[in-house]
């Protein structure tokens, strides 16, 4: 017996066991739930799970499913694939051969237009603080941008927009002129210091010291420049002689901003401050960081947002996830502190906006990926812009 692949609106229909209470189980029952599926419990082989309680849903050992399942109920496999087939062969051993199944993840749709109480459902045309949408793909000034940074890739894509949304806020901000400094954070392996470089802007390239442990897991794949600035430089970009003269490059922890690194004009990190390794040590780092920006500056950082709360959410670990909350928390202290924060929690409803690719992601996937699943819950990009007053 093979679990058969079925759409995420024929779950809503029926009875549904979830088989799994890891965080994938957790997603499928948080989207059940939210689309008012009927879900019985969970179930799971791990005895020290077995009469817990997941979202008020209590967890049941194999043998109460037996015991208790209806002819037309679902078990939903929600656990690693490679557990499938012994799955499957245990239920099949215990007389249940049919209406065992898994999501097509290949095709998951939301079809929902309000992703949370906290989320207004419609297009935010201002250059300011706020959710990546499809919209911005659509507009002039993104596909001038888009081409300048060199990417070639044409589906909607959350890191694109983070790239070009940063450069659009200091371009609007008259940042990218000659004779500028900025400082990027966790630059990785961008393309943005070229970019700005190419503009005659003096750059400061910062990333994590390769010999500290979370560096080397970005390295790995390709996401951390290893102190070797030649991996900034975009040839399709910039000559190496132009690069050469605006940027150079610094080992650097965001926790551990150095005291006599200087002032810049602007600052910048894209999708960093999630993972310096809480919600509470992202925050330090976000009011930290005013102090190396000039009176009149400014600061754009993007990193991940909450769509499914704004209440629960990942506070401590690898990568953290902000919540409006966070963000309105945020903003007041920087009123008090002579910087302004303008937020808008504005999101559309085009077909991208409302797909929700769930993992494993595929290396070569092409589809559009404006959202992701972290944990248990739904994110987007958001970019932050702080204006240090003059």
């Amino acid at each position: 017996m093979n679990p058969v692949s079925i759409k995420f609106s024929d779950a809503l229909l029926v009875r549904v066991w979830i088989w799994g209470c890891k965080d994938r189980g957790k997603v499928a029952a948080r989207l059940l739930k939210k689309f008012n599926g009927h879900i019985v419990g969970f179930v799971d082989n791990d005895e020290s799970a077995h009469n817990s309680l997941i979202f008020s849903l209590k967890v049941y050992s194999p043998e109460e499913l037996y015991e208790k399942i209806e002819i037309n109920d679902r078990i939903l496999l929600c656990c690693d694939a490679k557990y499938h087939q012994s799955i499957c062969a245990q239920l099949f051993d215990n007389g249940i051969d049919k209406n065992v199944c898994c999501l097509d993840y290949s095709s998951f749709d939301l079809i929902q237009k309000n992703w949370g109480d906290f989320i207004e459902t419609e297009e935010e045309p201002r250059i300011i603080s706020k959710c990546c949408t499809e919209n911005d793909f659509n507009q002039n000034w993104f596909v001038k941008i888009k081409e300048k940074l060199g990417w070639k890739e044409n589906r909607l894509h959350r890191k694109i927009w983070e790239f070009v949304y940063i450069s659009k806020v200091l371009e609007d901000n008259r940042m990218l002129i000659p004779g500028k400094r900025g400082l990027g954070f966790a630059v990785g392996t961008e393309p943005l210091p070229s970019f700005f470089a190419s503009l005659g802007v003096d750059v400061l390239a910062t990333d994590l010291e390769l010999s500290k442990g979370a560096a080397e897991l970005w390295a790995n794949s390709g996401q951390n420049a290893g102190g070797d600035i030649n991996k900034l430089w975009r040839p399709n970009i910039l000559s190496k002689e132009e690069f050469d003269r605006h940027v150079i490059y610094k080992d650097l922890d965001m926790n551990e901003i150095p005291g006599d690194i200087g002032q810049f004009d602007f600052c910048w990190s894209s999708c960093a401050i999630e993972h310096v390794g809480s919600l509470e040590l992202s925050k330090r780092f976000l009011k930290n960081m005013i102090n190396v920006i000039k009176p009149g500056g400014i600061a754009v950082h993007t990193t991940e947002f909450n769509l499914w709360s704004n209440e629960d959410t990942i506070e401590d670990g690898f990568s953290v996830i902000y919540r409006r909350k966070d963000f309105e928390e945020l903003k007041e202290w920087y009123v008090k502190h002579d910087c302004s924060l303008e937020l808008s929690f504005k999101r559309g409803a085009g077909s991208s906006e409302m797909f929700l690719p769930l993992p494993p992601y595929e290396e070569n996937d092409t589809r559009d990926h404006l959202n992701l699943i972290i944990g248990q819950y739904a994110s987007t990009s958001y970019a932050l812009i702080i204006k240090k007053l003059a």
